[in-house]
Formats: C-alpha cells, sequence, structure tokens
C-alpha cells in the first residue's frame, strides 16, 4: 500500500528537492534573521508508514530553528490518514487549517448522464464549435502544443509555470484532453491528467462527506473500492476558448474517455472547496459528485 503519493512532489515539478531511498519531497525555505520557515506542499511521497517517519526524522535533523508547515495531499485511505495522524502528533506537530491549499477537492464517480441546464447548453455551444479528443500517453510534440497554451494561460494570471519536463514525466502515465477552434484549427483548451492506481480501501471510514450535486446522491456508491485514478493536473485556456466555452468541452471529453476508455473508478479535479470562494470552484462543482476532506495541515517550531 501506498501511504502518499502525490504528482506534484515529482522532481520535475521544480524547486528544492530531497530524495532518500524511501522517500523524497520538494520544499520551500525561506530566512528571517536566524529563523527559517520550510513548508512542505503535498508531500512527502512514500510507501511505507516507516518511510514517513524517516522523513520526520529528516525534517527535525536538517531544519533546527525551524518554523515548519506539512500540507498533505489527497489521501483516499482512511487508515492511512490516521496513521499519518498519529504520527505527526506524536512527533509535536499541530494540526491547523490549510494556508496554501484548499482543504478539500471535488470528485466524480461515475459518467454524468444528465448535466443542469446550465451545463449542458454550455456543453452543446461547444460542440457546435470546437472539436476535442483525448490521447492516451501523448507523444512530446502533442505535449509542446498543449505546452504552449499553458504558457500563455499562465501569464493571463500571472502564475509562474512549471517547467516543460513536468509535463513530460506525468505523460508517462497520463491522457490530454485537446479542443480545437473549428474556424481557426487552433488548440484553445487542453485538461493534462494523471492516471494511478490507487489502495482506497475504506475511504470513508469516519469522513463526513456532502454532496455537491442534489440530484446525484442517490447514484454514488460509498461502500464501493476504487483503484484508478484520474487526477486533472494541468489545464489552460485562451480568449476564443473562453468565448466557446472550450473548458466545458474538455471536461465532458475528459470524462467520458476516464470512464469509458480507462475505467477510472473516480475523477480527482484536485481543489475546489467551499471555503476559497475561487471560481473554478463554481466551474468544477458541475462536474462532480461530492466535496472530499484532504487530510490536514499540520505545523511546528524546531527550536534544537
Amino acid at each position: 500500500m501506498t501511504l502518499i503519493h502525490d504528482p506534484v512532489q515529482f522532481k520535475s515539478m521544480g524547486g528544492n528537492y530531497y530524495e532518500d531511498n524511501t522517500f523524497h519531497f520538494r520544499y520551500q525555505l525561506n530566512r528571517r534573521g536566524p529563523f527559517k520557515y520550510l513548508f512542505v506542499p503535498r508531500g512527502p511521497n512514500c510507501e511505507r508508514t516507516d518511510d514517513f517517519e524517516k522523513f520526520l526524522k529528516y525534517i527535525d535533523s536538517n531544519f533546527r530553528l525551524s518554523r515548519i508547515l506539512i500540507e498533505l495531499p489527497t489521501i483516499y485511505n482512511q487508515d492511512s490518514v490516521s496513521v499519518i495522524d498519529k504520527l505527526l502528533i506524536k512527533n509535536n506537530y499541530k494540526r491547523i487549517p490549510y494556508r496554501i491549499h484548499d482543504p478539500e477537492t471535488l470528485i466524480l464517480f461515475s459518467k454524468i448522464k444528465d448535466y443542469s441546464k446550465k451545463t449542458a447548453y454550455s456543453v452543446r455551444y461547444a460542440e457546435k464549435r470546437c472539436r476535442a479528443d483525448t490521447l492516451r500517453n501523448p507523444r512530446k510534440e502533442e505535449l509542446h502544443e498543449a505546452y504552449e497554451l499553458y504558457k500563455k494561460s499562465s501569464a493571463r494570471i500571472n502564475f509562474k509555470p512549471k517547467p516543460f519536463e513536468a509535463f513530460e514525466e506525468i505523460s508517462r502515465n497520463s491522457i490530454l484532453t485537446r479542443v480545437y477552434d473549428k474556424e481557426s484549427s487552433n488548440l484553445i483548451a487542453f485538461i493534462l491528467s494523471y492516471i494511478r492506481e490507487y489502495d482506497t480501501e475504506n475511504m470513508f471510514k469516519n469522513v463526513k462527506i456532502d454532496n455537491c450535486q442534489a440530484e446525484r446522491p442517490s447514484e454514488i456508491n460509498f461502500s464501493k473500492k476504487v483503484s484508478k485514478v484520474a487526477q486533472t493536473l494541468f489545464s489552460g485556456t485562451d480568449i476564443q476558448g473562453r468565448k466557446k466555452k472550450a473548458g466545458y468541452l474538455a471536461r465532458d471529453n475528459m470524462i467520458k474517455y476516464s470512464f469509458d476508455e480507462l475505467g477510472v473508478d473516480l475523477i480527482d479535479y484536485r481543489g475546489g472547496s467551499r471555503e476559497s470562494n475561487y471560481k473554478y470552484t463554481d466551474f468544477k462543482i458541475q462536474f462532480a459528485d461530492i466535496y472530499y476532506p484532504l487530510p490536514g495541515a499540520y505545523t511546528k517550531l524546531k527550536i534544537l
């Protein structure tokens, strides 16, 4: 059983990185006078409980006089969440609200049969003006096309894009959904999704789940054991894509391919919280079943 795994922790994502034989993690480190501020986003990646303990010992040994913040990623096995929480508390970490990432994510368990009127209209509107496809493990030239759009989309929102190497590493086990303008044949929207096997037994053990689409709760089997997961990791669109609602068609195409062709058990949209009030939550919620809580953020002040 993999204890923690998140693609954000891949070295290709850039930034500070440490790798041991049993764990690896990316981190941000800032200094203010004699003190250091260490942030570990969505990590570390490790297979077993003792690997996570080694990670905590490494942090203690190498980051003295430090304020440490660890924000855990989505973990689909609640038994793993319980183990990790106990280890962190045992090592004098305090559980706190998420400071950087959303405290929840949005999840879809099956292909949507009937969208709301607004969503269905937007998908049909895009279908008339665009064409979409989805590729399994795209080639380098196909990734480059999406990456160019990703850079433009990132610049529009003043976001520093990840290196192209991140696209390449994710692409080894991924699907790339593309939407092209029928008039210009230009790429105007894309989604790059990461595909992985997870152990999701006891996914909802002692967890309060809220449906985000009131018309669909009867279709959700909360006792179902799921293993193959699609996570939407990178996406982008341009001005024409927004005008032609290409994002709606991209989501629709990605959902159909994931369930029909890959046989995934769930799609994780990686974020989207009722607490954040971001516009992307309003968009993602149209394609999701539930809000699923992330396991937690933890902090401590390490002096000696």
